[in-house]
């Protein structure tokens, strides 16, 4: 039996706790973003754990996309991890998987982003952070958009 809601435990952007490893979500291999502090936190199902090197290969940035009018079964996230070529890897999320939307304001300013990962400790996971990048929210017409941001980001951003 899964647990029917997803609990994330925080410390500023950083993960203390989560059931997500032992949810129906994991199970199914379903990624979930987590928006929190200045942070996104992108949980990782455990059988997609072999994809953490491809997402740690010379990325920069990651863009974060957002499209404010999906239609029916469509992507609204897209988290593109910037690494200059012409395949980046990347993420579409559906509005199910992320618990909150960017809005205008989110647009020019420096988040983290971060990929977590689930280490078995007893009956339950903890959680382990496996890369940190820069991150910039856009908003754009439709997902998938597989394109880095629109504006790149300032090579010295200002605090």
């Amino acid at each position: 039996m899964y647990p029917s809601i997803l609990k994330i435990n925080n410390d500023g952007p950083e993960i203390t706790s989560t059931n997500f490893w032992e949810t129906e979500m994991n199970e199914r291999g379903v990624f979930y973003a987590s928006i929190n502090a200045g942070a996104i936190r992108l949980l990782v199902p455990t059988r997609e754990n072999q994809f953490i090197p491809d997402m740690r290969t010379n990325a920069e940035y990651a863009a974060v996309s957002f499209c404010n009018k999906p239609t029916g079964d469509e992507f609204s996230l897209e988290i593109l991890l910037d690494d200059g070529s012409d395949e980046p890897f990347s993420f579409h999320l559906h509005e199910a998987q992320y618990n909150r939307c960017p809005t205008p304001e989110d647009i020019g300013k420096e988040y983290l982003f971060s990929v977590w990962t689930g280490e078995r400790s007893g009956e339950h996971f903890t959680p382990r952070k496996r890369l940190q990048l820069p991150a910039y929210f856009q908003i754009v017409p439709r997902i998938p958009w597989m394109q880095s941001l629109k504006q790149p980001p300032p090579a010295n951003p200002t605090p």
